[in-house]
């Protein structure tokens, strides 16, 4: 099935609906803005209220407030309780009294938690808002090759592979603010996320995809570079000329190695696009 609005096709209804309510290049397309639903304990943002009822069914935010509320609630039904009954006092007041404990216990055992785990909660909320205002990449653009023949320069190749993860972060996957287009969200696994140019979120496991779009022409401008720099190497004597020809030609075979082996760039890229 068909998105009237940006044309990408769908094999439900379902599938269909969710992207034209969710997707934001294709609210973007609709004069709609994304509608966000709000959790009452964490104030974190969701596009839907299947993903908000998920998260509330763990957030241990809202067990806190609900803790606070129903003790609150014992303290002053415990305030205003009758002194009829003296010997009944005494009993309720002591299950009372336990049951707050109890559940002080149970609040203070959820606030360490909270404490302990919001880094990796914290960074997933971060990651997931980073990668839905990605600006577009698109990885057929041809300009792609026009900047590698144009700024991939002698600096960069004689820092051989980490040279290229360097120029490929700076003159290729940033965006005219200068934010990145293509992030790591997960370095153990050297797995990367990017929007393609129809706003779809888009993997790139170990960057395979990006290492194999733009290794040749690496490889290209890099050879370039190589004879370059063997010729103007005519001037220096036997010994130096031999030695400084080499260690051009080691380092052209170095990157080459992209492409018997691509996620090399996947490993390079995670240390400096996480």
């Amino acid at each position: 099935m068909e998105c009237n609005y940006c044309k990408k096709t769908f094999s439900s209804k379902y599938t269909l609906k969710k992207h034209q309510n969710t997707t934001k290049y294709c609210l973007k397309l609709q004069n709609r803005e994304v509608e966000n639903y709000k959790c009452n304990g964490c104030s974190n943002l969701f596009t839907t209220k299947g993903s908000l009822s998920v998260h509330q069914n763990k957030c241990s935010k809202l067990e806190l407030i609900k803790y606070k509320k129903e003790i609150k609630n014992l303290k002053v039904k415990l305030k205003h309780q009758s002194v009829e009954n003296k010997k009944l006092l005494k009993q309720q007041k002591e299950e009372f009294q336990s049951h707050i404990k109890d559940l002080t216990d149970r609040l203070e055992n959820l606030a360490t938690k909270a404490i302990e785990k919001p880094t990796t909660m914290n960074k997933n909320n971060y990651t997931n808002n980073t990668i839905l205002n990605l600006t577009p990449f698109d990885m057929s653009d041809k300009s792609i090759k026009d900047k590698i023949q144009e700024k991939y320069d002698l600096e960069y190749f004689m820092k051989g592979q980490r040279g290229v993860a360097e120029f490929t972060k700076e003159n290729l996957l940033m965006d005219d603010k200068g934010k990145l287009m293509y992030i790591c969200c997960d370095p153990s696994r050297s797995i990367f996320k990017y929007k393609d140019e129809l706003g779809e979120v888009r993997k790139d496991v170990k960057a395979n995809r990006l290492s194999k779009t733009i290794t040749p022409n690496i490889l290209n401008k890099a050879h370039s570079l190589v004879l370059e720099e063997v010729k103007n190497n005519d001037k220096e004597d036997e010994n130096e000329k031999n030695k400084r020809n080499m260690e051009h030609y080691d380092m052209f075979f170095k990157i080459k190695e992209f492409e018997s082996n691509p996620e090399k760039l996947g490993t390079e890229l995670s240390k400096i696009v996480t």
